[in-house]
């Protein structure tokens, strides 16, 4: 599998070892980073958005480029964002691209925190770092909850912290 992954404006430097570290071990995906105007270059089977700052990738993205995404994923495409790549495909900001049924509450500055998950019958402790909420409907497979609560934020317990929804459901 063919996974883009975007490497411009908003990322933190760290960002693209970190994925390419954790790709390293995945024969089975070949990724390249590529910036805002190449993401879907290369026939891609997958593209990926890390954290960072989703209003920054969509200013990079730009208006036309932001409706090519939402129709390769109307198309089959595959999404996938992380945290701000999270934001970028909610239905929250004028600039998102309304691919996915994340809420941003307007609390979403929770901080920085290692936060323990459950993903499948494991547990895991993760870095989080102002992620954004979710909620489990219908449209949304849930893979993996916060077992405990974002520190300051204890009504996290228990809800979504990794979904899958398909994009011909969400607004379902």
């Amino acid at each position: 599998m063919k996974i883009n992954i975007y490497n411009d404006k908003g990322l933190r430097k760290t960002t693209p070892k970190i994925w390419q570290e954790f790709f390293d071990d995945l024969s089975e995906f070949t990724v390249e980073f590529t910036e805002a105007e190449d993401i879907l270059e290369g026939d891609p089977d997958a593209i990926l958005f890390p954290g960072g700052s989703a209003s920054v990738f969509a200013r990079k993205l730009g208006k036309k480029r932001r409706k090519k995404i939402v129709k390769w994923v109307e198309d089959g495409g595959t999404y996938i964002g992380v945290c701000a790549g999270a934001y970028l495909a909610s239905q929250t900001y004028e600039w998102s691209l309304g691919i996915s049924p994340i809420i941003v509450s307007r609390n979403w500055r929770k901080g920085h925190h290692t936060v323990k998950i459950s993903l499948g019958p494991d547990e895991h402790f993760v870095d989080y770092f102002n992620g954004p909420t979710c909620e489990s409907w219908s449209s949304v497979e849930v893979l993996a909850s916060f077992i405990e609560g974002i520190p300051g934020f204890q009504s996290t317990i228990n809800t979504p912290a990794i979904i899958k929804n398909n994009w011909k459901n969400v607004l379902s």
